[in-house]
């Protein structure tokens, strides 16, 4: 099994050793865990996915949403991409989204007020 543990660790901006001791573990044994040369165990495994807050899928690289999850294709690959940035990345998609919906509204109320008019 291929764990994503580094590449989520990474991506919340924490090291090693932030993730070791709050694990309360040695940072060499949650190392060994993240380079593959330990097995990791489910309960070990659940600590972890807390301390990332991520499912035990995620944490194991699997990913279980289908594309047929969604009504829109593109929604799925959007959610794909929303998935593989840090959450930075995340941030700023968000704010665009927030920025297009706000535009959109506006622009529903001036065609609104316009059509009152004629």
């Amino acid at each position: 099994m291929h764990l994503k543990m580094k590449q989520i660790r990474v991506g919340l901006g924490l090291g090693q050793k932030d993730v070791a001791e709050k694990l309360g573990m040695p940072v060499r044994r949650y190392g060994s865990y993240e380079r593959g040369e330990r097995t990791l165990s489910l309960e070990d495994a659940a600590r972890i996915a807390d301390v990332f807050d991520c499912s035990l899928d995620e944490l194991a690289g699997r990913d279980w949403r289908q594309a047929s999850d969604y009504a829109d294709p593109r929604q799925a690959e959007l959610n794909r991409c929303w998935e593989s940035l840090d959450p930075e990345r995340q941030d700023r998609i968000l704010t665009i989204a927030h920025d297009m919906e706000a535009a959109k509204s506006l622009r529903g109320d001036a065609v609104s007020s316009q059509a009152d008019v004629g």
